[in-house]
């Protein structure tokens, strides 16, 4: 039988609380989200949140790093807090720039 020690399980966050604006700063979004949810959903969730355009892809930047969040990490373990902590992170388009040039 494998065991859990309680203390791992009491450090996990329940959830993690997010302060999201846009890159002009005109938009914000304050969550508070389970921290096992992908970055990626986060991302279009709090873009659609502040009413930015659904047909564009977006991308979760740290404020305090400056390092763009994976897409696929949940977004728990992409700011590593407890749930206590507000992590400030800024809403990106995905542009690819000579995207479609020869």
């Amino acid at each position: 039988m494998i065991t859990t020690p309680a203390n791992i399980l009491s450090s996990m966050p329940s959830s993690v609380r997010l302060r999201i604006r846009d890159i002009t700063s005109t938009h914000e979004a304050e969550l508070v989200l389970d921290p096992t949810l992908r970055v990626g959903a986060v991302a279009q969730t709090a873009a659609s949140r502040m009413s930015l355009p659904a047909d564009t892809s977006w991308a979760l930047r740290d404020d305090t790093t400056a390092a763009f969040l994976d897409d696929d990490a949940a977004i728990g373990d992409a700011v590593g807090v407890n749930g206590d902590t507000v992590v400030f992170l800024t809403a990106t388009p995905r542009a690819h720039l000579g995207a479609g040039c020869p």
